[in-house]
């Protein structure tokens, strides 16, 4: 059977420095070189991923599944956030960064951050974002603020949120929200039905629980042995672990 391999890059395919090792970019090459098909899943945007991939991304043979499969978020979310003195971040799907307000010190930490592979971000209160359309929207801000704000709208809007720490101001946090329906799991089915593959034929890895609608929706599906509790008991097919390389492992004993 044909089949589509799919694979999460941090904690997954990409070694604990968060580089791609080099027995892994050489699995890559082999099993893409035999007519194989390989893409990845990740929550990072394009230009993050195509910055480790390097020269790989472009040999993939369908798109890479980033910002977890993320669809068009609402503007109307993104216009009120503004309203309510909160400082919005958007993806568009051209990868570009753009934000609105005045960024608080976490916002303009992950602005700054962010700038070498974005380039610096457009100061856009919706008028482009209008045409381009907003992948996933991020906001930093102080977590009870960030609950006020999000759930209720979220929910009429049919948006999906997720509050967590900050990584950039700590006492802050971090809410990330991307269309309901979106995940790794409804992209790389898509990406599958477009080379004519059913969800048998997907077969993925991952080690975190943005990764599980995807494993659980692939015919095959491995995480490696640190992989967060919940995948560990739902996935009971395992590879070694980031460290080991245990993607490449894989790819090679199939291309052996």
């Amino acid at each position: 059977m044909r089949r589509l391999y799919v694979s999460d890059l941090d904690g997954t395919l990409l070694l604990p420095d968060k580089t791609l090792g080099a027995r892994s970019r050489a699995a890559i090459e082999r099993h893409l070189a035999r007519g194989g098909l390989f893409t990845i899943a990740t929550g990072r945007s394009a230009a993050s991923a195509a910055a480790i991939l390097g020269a790989l991304a472009a040999r993939l043979p369908v798109d890479a599944i980033v910002h977890n499969g993320a669809a068009p978020a609402a503007l109307e979310l993104y216009r009120a956030a503004v309203e309510a003195g909160l400082c919005p971040m958007a993806y568009t799907p051209g990868s570009r960064l753009c934000y609105a307000g005045a960024p608080n010190r976490a916002a303009r930490g992950y602005l700054d951050a962010l700038a070498p592979l974005h380039g610096a971000a457009r100061d856009d209160a919706g008028d482009s974002l209008r045409a381009a359309g907003a992948l996933s929207m991020i906001l930093l801000d102080d977590p009870d603020r960030l609950r006020a704000f999000l759930h209720e709208r979220c929910a009429r809007l049919g948006l999906a949120c997720s509050i967590g720490k900050s990584a950039y101001t700590a006492g802050l946090g971090v809410g990330e929200v991307q269309a309901a329906e979106a995940n790794k799991a409804s992209a790389a089915l898509a990406l599958a039905g477009e080379l004519g593959l059913g969800p048998e034929a997907l077969c993925a890895f991952g080690d975190n629980m943005n990764d599980l609608p995807l494993l659980l929706a692939a015919g095959e599906a491995y995480c490696p042995p640190d992989a967060v509790a919940g995948v560990l008991e739902a996935i009971p097919g395992r590879i070694a672990a980031a460290a080991e390389e245990g993607v490449a492992r894989f790819l090679e004993a199939l291309d052996a």
